[in-house]
């Protein structure tokens, strides 16, 4: 092929390629949007770099006006909103305000401890008698008072020792009528002496027996009065023995049935006066310097719904071998039943105490945000204020600021307020 002819190949070559690629950029321009007063020019490169700066700038622009929106919001962000609860949820939930005030901290030695019943006022009842229970009339629970009759036994060795004594009495009564007589006698000096030392050594003896079957009797539980009147009572009632309660108290224990045959050493009842019980705490030995006689002590349950005061009246003098331990007792006024022996306590004896200025209850406090808080009862609701803590102990606290006397606080129940905060913020967040 001649280079003429290659030539216009080329060329004709060059000019579809050319041709192609304008068309590709007529395509590209009618299908791009447009604004409706674009012009029907395609934009060169310029004007698509100016147009896509401008978009740049509208972006950053709406960018930073919702990042001064959003410092805005932050630093005018409003107060805490009041927490509002019902009357009635509030006491569903068991909310107890308290007011605040100033009072006495005290530093406390905190012990385990258990209430037991007051050996001084309690009684094991044993039959001084053996005999047959006739009568049962008291049961476990009953309250008794002193002298009331328990149980009623047909006793052969009181009805003996009765029928013994009133023999003795009727030697002795023979033995003073004799002795008077000789007397008489030896006065007109018509009796032998002899007759006279032997009725004289006969009366003794009636009465060391009377005295000795008297005494038997007491020994039996019979008091003066009814062996004085023993010779006017019923010969069907000297097997009749009666148990008595010895004090005022409530049985609890009974060991004794209708018709059971009971011995002299039968622990028949037990009557316990449950007015006071002791706490016995336990310490340990490192602790037992720091625990004298007469101090003071607040026995509180595990569960901390109640609590009372004592003092301790008996330190331990020894440590037991397998524990390590003393044990302090107190004394617990118990008239209205709250402390039961057997349960379980702890014991917070005081070591010193100091006046502070405001004191609020441990349970009351929070902690929201790292911070701790107090409820405090606002009109319509409950305010949450963030205090400054002080010194505590294991019941209350020392506050330092965020809370005045007279501000009236949730002092039991704050965790339901924390909740509901907690659900508050939530829902603000969605």
């Amino acid at each position: 092929m001649s280079p003429s002819h290659n030539h216009r190949a080329a060329l004709v070559v060059g000019a579809l390629l050319a041709g192609c690629a304008a068309g590709a950029a007529g395509a590209y321009w009618l299908m791009a949007p447009r604004a409706p007063n674009a012009s029907a020019r395609p934009p060169d490169a310029q004007d698509r770099s100016s147009a896509n700066a401008a978009a740049d700038a509208d972006q950053h622009d709406h960018s930073d006006h919702a990042h001064h929106h959003g410092d805005d919001a932050h630093d005018h962000a409003p107060a805490a909103e009041l927490i509002r609860l019902s009357p009635q949820a509030a006491r569903v939930a068991g909310i107890e305000i308290a007011e605040a005030a100033g009072g006495v901290l005290e530093k406390s030695l905190t012990l385990p401890g258990e209430i037991v019943l007051n050996a001084d006022t309690l009684a094991h009842i044993v039959p001084r008698a053996a005999g047959i229970a006739r009568e049962v009339l008291a049961t476990l629970g009953d309250v008794v008072t002193a002298g009331q009759t328990l149980a009623v036994l047909d006793s052969r060795e009181l009805a003996e020792a009765k029928a013994a004594d009133l023999a003795a009495e009727a030697r002795l009564a023979l033995a003073e009528a004799n002795m008077q007589r000789l007397e008489e006698l030896r006065a007109q000096k018509i009796v032998a002496e002899q007759q006279y030392l032997e009725t004289q050594q006969r009366l003794a003896e009636a009465q060391i027996e009377h005295r000795t079957t008297e005494a038997k009797l007491h020994a039996l539980g019979q008091s003066e009065e009814q062996v004085r009147l023993l010779s006017q009572e019923p010969h069907t009632l000297f097997s009749r023995y009666e148990i008595t309660a010895p004090f005022s108290g409530e049985v609890i224990e009974k060991h004794i049935t209708r018709g059971e045959v009971v011995s002299s050493d039968t622990d028949v009842f037990v009557v316990a006066n449950l007015s006071t019980v002791w706490a016995d705490i336990t310490v340990y030995a490192h602790e037992l310097p720091g625990v004298r006689v007469g101090q003071e002590v607040v026995i509180r349950t595990q569960a901390a719904d109640q609590e009372q005061r004592g003092g301790i009246i008996y330190v331990s003098p020894l440590i037991h071998e397998a524990t390590r331990t003393g044990t302090a007792r107190a004394v617990i006024p118990n008239e209205d039943r709250r402390w039961r022996p057997g349960m379980f306590v702890t014991a917070d004896l005081v070591v010193e105490s100091e006046e502070v200025a405001v004191l609020a209850l441990e349970e009351a406090i929070q902690t929201i945000d790292n911070q701790p808080v107090v409820f405090v009862e606002e009109p319509g609701g409950f305010e949450p204020r963030r205090v400054t803590l002080g010194r505590r102990n294991a019941r209350r606290v020392e506050i330092l600021s965020g809370l005045v006397p007279g501000d009236r606080y949730v002092a039991k129940g704050s965790f339901v307020l924390k909740a509901e905060l907690g659900k508050a913020a939530a829902e603000h967040q969605h």
